[in-house]
């Protein structure tokens, strides 16, 4: 299968979710990374948009939808337990986990064909 226009939508969400990161590690005193809570809302906000853009329509469950909805609970664990607390080492893991759920749905698009539409 072809990655479409929104695979190269979610990359650029993922990639800006990153350049913030690397903002907030360096300090850079962003707006937007002016803390990990902040941080939290901006990952989890730029995430659920990266993942209804990415979402296909409604196909049978799979293994590929089971792993993508398992680390997506993690992320918005990370996220809740990050905006709460306002932890570093969650917002390190939540940005672990989004740029790894971006990279599996990315190769998924990539490498495999289209699961067939329950509604035809």
């Amino acid at each position: 299968m072809r990655l479409s226009w929104k695979d190269g939508a979610t990359t650029v969400l993922t990639a800006a979710i990153v350049t913030l990161y690397a903002g907030y590690l360096a300090e850079a005193g962003w707006p937007l990374v002016s803390g990990p809570r902040a941080l939290a809302g901006v990952v989890l906000v730029a995430g659920l948009a990266a993942c209804a853009l990415g979402a296909a329509d409604t196909r049978p469950q799979t293994w590929a939808t089971r792993v993508g909805g398992g680390l997506g609970l993690i992320a918005f664990g990370c996220a809740v337990f990050t905006i709460i607390t306002g932890n570093a080492a969650t917002l390190a893991a939540l940005l672990a986990v989004t740029v790894v759920l971006w990279a599996f749905a990315t190769l998924r698009h990539a490498f495999t064909h289209p699961a067939p539409l329950a509604h035809r």
